[in-house]
């Protein structure tokens, strides 16, 4: 047993011995050149072949940090904001343009002393002012989110009951009321800009009529514009809200900046009587209704300095001229004796006259918002009416009764009808 493990030792004494002297351990000395060398030369392997791009990732996934919490929750309440966002803003009503066509809303008339406010088709009446006091001229702002009219005075003039009263705003329901001015005498109908913040209207002033432009929602008080030498009455916004039209005692139409600035009169006639205008909705021409010599006649105005054009039909008067939303067309009434007056639809230059119904009351004719009906009325009876009319007399017209006012009650029946704009 001895010699054998002393063999055995003397064999691994000179196997190590061998190994160290003649088979050392150790890498060759250019093995690392070649190896950079190889590595340099070889192309990087595809991404596509990597084993995280096909492997299941539970079987890949490389060790990384856990992300913080507080970055994640903070995206995540930014989604949520945005999400809540976005579901406001598609909530809220779309708000048709100022001018051009729109859909048709609610119909805004006279009845008993108040106003009162039917679907196009003449159903659903509901009234928007209430009381005591009457109102008239009713005016839709051109978005059909407000109304104005005028609350005629709680104590009338004896003389002239329905001179007095106040300027009011309220929500296309009625509600919240704002009285933008008090015990205004002579007020003229008012006038809305297109972006529904001011109101211009004209006033009796020591005995003249003067223009006043006033904040919509009652935030500042009525400023006074134009020539205060000159009687200026019957105001209204151009379709772009920067300039007013106005009439100038009976015998002059003109033209100013909404701040009363650049003042100048339109028309080279010598007008006897002014009765009505209105702007067309590409905001360089103008329609009125006024006499020259005998009755008054249609007259078109452009507002780039020329000349006025007649449109004189003898024999007969022409008032409560309106041009159609697209301004393709012209609604207005006409007379030869009597008090009653047709209406009549035109093209926008005058041409191709067509009579669509007859017996109304001498109140200007209103467009729907989308040009397919025209609202006209007759209050010469007991019982008065609005009548809603297919320009090209195809449709039945639908006719809503208005109830006159009450022997006791102090109310101006000569308002004409309003349709409300809103959105298509």
């Amino acid at each position: 047993m001895t010699s054998q493990h002393a063999s055995r030792d003397d064999f691994d004494r000179l196997m190590s011995r061998w190994l160290e002297s003649d088979a050392p351990v150790g890498e060759p000395e250019y093995l690392l050149d070649n190896v950079i060398e190889g590595a340099t030369a070889a192309r990087q392997i595809p991404r596509w072949l990597l084993p995280e791009r096909w492997l299941p990732v539970q079987l890949t996934m490389p060790l990384r940090f856990a992300p913080r919490l507080a970055p994640i929750l903070l995206l995540i309440a930014l989604f949520l904001a945005a999400i809540v966002a976005i579901a406001i803003v598609g909530s809220r009503s779309r708000l048709p343009d100022p001018f051009g066509p729109a859909a048709n809303g609610r119909v805004a008339y006279l009845s008993n002393g108040q106003i009162y406010a039917a679907n196009p088709d003449g159903s659903n009446p509901i009234a928007l002012t209430v009381g005591s006091r009457s109102a008239a001229t009713p005016a839709w702002s051109r978005d059909g989110t407000k109304l104005a009219y005028k609350l005629l005075a709680a104590d009338p003039s004896v003389e002239e009951p329905t001179l007095f009263g106040d300027l009011v705003v309220v929500n296309a329901d009625g509600s919240n009321p704002i009285t933008i001015h008090r015990d205004g005498k002579g007020m003229s109908p008012a006038t809305w800009s297109p972006d529904g913040r001011w109101l211009v209207y004209s006033l009796l002033v020591g005995g003249a009529d003067q223009i006043f432009v006033a904040a919509a929602d009652g935030s500042s008080p009525p400023t006074r514009v134009g020539d205060p030498a000159t009687i200026n009455w019957a105001p209204m916004f151009s379709p772009d809200g920067t300039r007013i039209l106005y009439f100038v005692g009976e015998h002059g139409v003109a033209v100013m900046n909404r701040d009363g600035s650049e003042d100048r009169t339109l028309n080279t006639t010598a007008f006897t009587q002014i009765d009505s205008a209105q702007w067309h909705p590409d905001g360089h021409r103008v329609v009125v209704s006024a006499a020259a010599d005998e009755g008054n006649d249609l007259w078109l105005f452009s507002l780039d300095g020329g000349p006025e054009r007649h449109l004189r039909v003898p024999g007969r008067a022409e008032v409560g001229p309106s041009w159609s939303p697209d301004g393709n067309r012209l609604v207005y009434l006409t007379s030869t004796i009597g008090a009653t007056f047709t209406l009549n639809v035109a093209d926008a230059d005058g041409s191709n006259e067509r009579t669509v119904s007859r017996g109304y009351s001498h109140i200007n004719p209103s467009w729907s918002p989308d040009g397919s009906r025209i609202a006209v009325v007759n209050d010469l009876g007991s019982v008065g009416s609005v009548d809603i009319v297919d320009p090209d007399g195809v449709a039945a017209p639908i006719r809503i009764e208005s109830l006159p006012p009450a022997e006791s009650v102090i109310a101006d029946r000569s308002s004409p009808v309003m349709w409300q704009r809103i959105a298509p």
